[in-house]
């Protein structure tokens, strides 16, 4: 029977500890009865392999993760997910503006990973924009999980 249907939002699985993360929530949730899926930009990555059989793979086929905003906007609005779990900074934002656009009732989770600060400094020339669409984005969605206090306080005066 299941729980509820809980989808996870990324960009792709290349990279390391956040995707990692996010592969082990999945299969974390599938056992316990949750429907699963994992929702990619685009499905590409070594990581690829991990993803247990249990959860469904969806592949936006965007071409990247700001422009697969509408093709985010459509899958919450065909499938209707309880609650949509988003990491990665650009991917918490996109998640919280396709939410809006596909009034699906679907609950938006942000997971906040790193010191939003130092990432935006150490950024050349964008940390302005993403700063403006974080500062609107995250005060908008239904939850956000920081990691660390040090993350959460960071998070806390940055928005």
């Amino acid at each position: 029977m299941s729980m509820g249907h809980i989808a996870l939002f990324l960009p792709d699985l290349t990279g390391g500890g956040a995707e990692r993360g996010m592969i082990h929530l999945a299969r974390g949730l599938a056992r316990r009865g949750h429907s699963v899926d994992l929702v990619l930009v685009q499905a590409r990555g070594p990581l690829l392999a991990e993803v247990p059989d249990q959860v469904r793979l969806i592949e936006l086929r965007s071409a990247g993760v700001l422009v697969s905003l509408r093709a985010l906007a459509r899958y919450l609005r065909r499938e209707r997910p309880d609650a949509l779990l988003s990491t990665l900074n650009t991917a918490n934002v996109v998640a919280v503006y396709a939410a809006r656009l596909a009034r699906s009732g679907t609950r938006i989770v942000i997971r906040q990973a790193n010191t939003l600060s130092r990432t935006l400094s150490a950024s050349s020339g964008l940390h302005r924009p993403i700063r403006f669409l974080v500062r609107r984005a995250y005060p908008r969605a239904d939850a956000v999980i920081a990691v660390s206090d040090g993350v959460a306080r960071d998070l806390v005066e940055l928005v």
